[in-house]
């Protein structure tokens, strides 16, 4: 067997056992799906021969596994319902055509739900927005359970029963089975109870008042002829709406429904009457509920918008004091550099002409006598040569006429030639040809050069600098390394000198990164792209060809002011199809809205950007994943393409890179931003137009 057999092998096996993985893990939902879909089959008919009460746990199961798994899959867990109502444990006495119309109209109504919440909210699995609870109550409180209470009501009519007896029992039973319990499952299972594990505590006091109240009503029930005590766990809804979200509320409300429920029906005291017809006490907790659950969704959005709101005041408060740093700087470096000039001038250049003026005043005594001594006029010539020296020296350390008629390579030549001479230090320079650059970019190299070595031979003590200045077909790299004594960065303050240089290479569209320890030395290494210009022109060019059927684009990010700037860069080049605030709503909006591209960020509520693209990847989504990200650890490139990214872009430079980066994905390639390629070690193949 050849080589390149057997690593197709290779690679074949762990593709088939992921496959087999996933099949297995489907099965296993489909078969914990059909176990409580017959629990709670069986416990609705159990509730309605005891109280008479229509509570159908059932379809609030179906709705959901609806909501929570692709639709494509539907159809599986819609065939494992049928059965289950025909298993004779549980088959309710009536008709085989009376058990399929109620099934076929239970189906019909979740279907419905499902498909018109998705399609209203975008994510019908957390309603935490007043609007997206207002919309659930609107489809799936009120008007799925009126056309279904109408069609199941024509369908009992035939069987003797009245019809408007039979339309209210129904309605109020799916009303309140919708309004509770399809809630609490939901959040259940979207995971949301981790949410109260800071507050552990609290939530125990609120279920130990919960159940003392719940106790305390239905022994009333039993015992006393008011309806006050029903409203004895009120207070802790409230409670629970306020401080434990969504899901204490709706988890509350559900107790209270079932305990009631079954508490007041075998009551045999005033409440007696009610036992026999529940429509009163099923109207009670809907009445009840609605407040409830309103009071927590509001809670839940005002808390969203403080949240965002602390998180964009932190923002602008550490912009602030990094501007004000800044400033500071600034002016310290001014007056720094005002006196490094007048110390060079008043010491070298000062000395040197106090110097030349006394031997003028020798040579003027010597003319004055008819004797004119030919070593003084040499020492002057001397004097006047070092002069110029020096004043050469102190021009081109501020500007140098080198780099701008000669090029970089030269002027970082003079550089190490002239800092190694001054300073008495072994700098050596490593450079390749270079093409042709832009002044901005000549200038930032050596700016950035002149300031590594600066900060090596002054903070570092370093005795030996490397400096090599390199290129790959889309960047141009320069490294400095040096000998000295090194730093911490992690806990070491970033002086001026390392954020003047990361502010020089983000104005040419370059990056910087910086790797030291204590007694190791240090390594700076930039990056900067060699046509940042060309590049755009080109990128909307070919986005703009495909204006009349453009590119649709989902964005994935909980910073609103970020995506709106994402929305404004984008908006002439893409159709934004969409935005979504955590990892569970981008993926049920990219199974609702199938958008070319996704750009995601990593850093994301309830599911982060890199299990959401491994979700989507195991659902099988056709959307390109682009992130757009802060994170610059390597380890965040790897596992971002690992999980079926095509496109890596950081943050700080998604003005100029995210329509490359999406102009390269939709042509097959793939994308790593400008200044994270050099260092990712086992980076993807870039594709050809992706590495100009």
């Amino acid at each position: 067997m050849s080589a390149t057999s057997q690593q197709q092998i290779l690679r074949t096996v762990p593709s088939n056992a992921v496959s087999l993985r996933i099949r297995s893990f489907e099965f296993l939902k489909i078969l914990l799906f059909a176990a409580a879909y017959l629990v709670g089959y069986a416990g609705s008919r159990y509730l309605a021969q005891r109280t008479g009460t229509r509570l159908w746990f059932p379809d609030a199961i179906l709705l959901c596994a609806l909501l929570l798994v692709p639709r494509k899959k539907w159809w599986l867990y819609i065939l494992v319902t049928a059965p289950v109502r025909f298993i004779p444990e549980v088959r309710a006495p009536v008709p085989a055509w009376f058990l399929w119309a109620n099934w076929i109209n239970d189906i019909a109504k979740s279907v419905v739900v499902a498909y018109l919440l998705q399609y209203a909210i975008g994510n019908s699995v957390l309603f935490k927005r007043v609007r997206q609870f207002a919309t659930y109550l609107g489809v799936a409180v009120i008007l799925a359970p009126v056309f279904s209470a109408f069609f199941g009501a024509l369908v009992r009519l035939t069987l003797g029963h009245g019809f408007w007896s039979a339309f209210g029992q129904w309605y109020l039973g799916d009303a309140l089975t919708n309004l509770v319990v399809t809630p609490t499952l939901l959040l259940w299972f979207s995971h949301e109870y981790r949410r109260l594990r800071p507050i552990l505590f609290e939530t125990a006091v609120w279920v130990v008042g919960v159940a003392i109240s719940l106790g305390f009503a239905v022994w009333a029930a039993w015992s006393h002829e008011s309806l006050i005590p029903l409203y004895a766990p009120f207070p802790f809804l409230i409670w629970a709406a306020a401080r434990l979200g969504l899901i204490g509320a709706s988890t509350g409300l559900s107790l209270t429904t079932l305990c009631l429920i079954l508490g007041i029906s075998q009551t045999k005291g005033p409440f007696y009457p009610i036992a026999h017809d529940m429509h009163f006490l099923q109207l009670f907790l809907v009445v009840l509920s609605l407040p409830v659950l309103f009071v927590a969704s509001l809670f839940e959005e005002r808390q969203a918008v403080e949240a965002r709101l602390r998180q964009h005041q932190e923002e602008l408060n550490r912009n602030y004091e990094r501007t004000r740093s800044l400033a500071v700087g600034l002016i310290k470096a001014q007056e720094d550099e005002r006196k490094k000039i007048g110390r060079e001038l008043h010491d070298d250049v000062g000395q040197q002409i106090a110097l030349l003026a006394m031997g003028l005043d020798g040579l003027e005594q010597s003319a004055g006598n008819g004797e004119v001594d030919r070593s003084l006029v040499l020492g002057l010539k001397s004097d006047v040569l070092n002069l110029a020296e020096s004043v050469r020296t102190v021009a081109h350390q501020l500007h140098s006429s080198t780099l701008q008629y000669l090029g970089v390579v030269s002027a970082l030549e003079g550089l190490c030639q002239t800092f190694s001479h001054q300073h008495q230090v072994e700098v050596r320079l490593q450079a390749e040809p270079l093409p042709s650059l832009s002044n901005d970019v000549k200038l930032c190299l050596f700016r950035v050069v002149q300031e590594a070595l600066n900060n090596a031979v002054h903070h570092g003590h370093a005795r030996q600098v490397l400096i090599t200045l390199s290129q790959t077909e889309e960047l141009l790299l320069l490294r400095v390394e040096d000998t000295g004594i090194g730093f911490d960065p992690v806990t070491s303050p970033r002086g001026l000198g390392l954020l003047s240089m990361e502010e020089r290479l983000r104005l040419v569209g370059g990056t910087l990164r910086v790797q030291s320890s204590p007694g190791q030395g240090a390594v700076l290494e930039a990056a900067v792209s060699l046509r940042p210009e060309q590049s755009k022109p080109e990128v909307a060019l070919s986005l703009g060809k495909a204006a009349v059927n453009r590119p649709r684009v989902l964005l994935g990010d909980d910073h609103v002011m970020f995506t709106d700037g994402l929305r404004s860069i984008l908006s002439t080049h893409c159709e934004i199809v969409g935005t979504a605030e955590d990892g569970e709503k981008v993926i049920a909006a990219a199974q609702q809205l199938h958008p070319d591209v996704i750009i995601l960020d990593i850093s994301m509520p309830v599911l982060n950007g890199i299990k959401a693209a491994r979700r989507l990847q195991t659902l099988g989504t056709s959307s390109k994943i682009v992130f757009c990200t802060m994170q610059t650890d390597p380890a965040f490139v790897t596992e971002a393409f690992r999980a079926g990214a095509q496109g890596y872009v950081l943050k700080n430079a998604a003005t100029s890179e995210i329509v490359v980066a999406l102009n390269e994905v939709l042509q097959g390639r793939t994308y790593i931003s400008l200044g994270m390629r050099n260092m990712v070690a086992d980076q993807p193949k870039q594709g050809a137009a992706s590495a100009g």
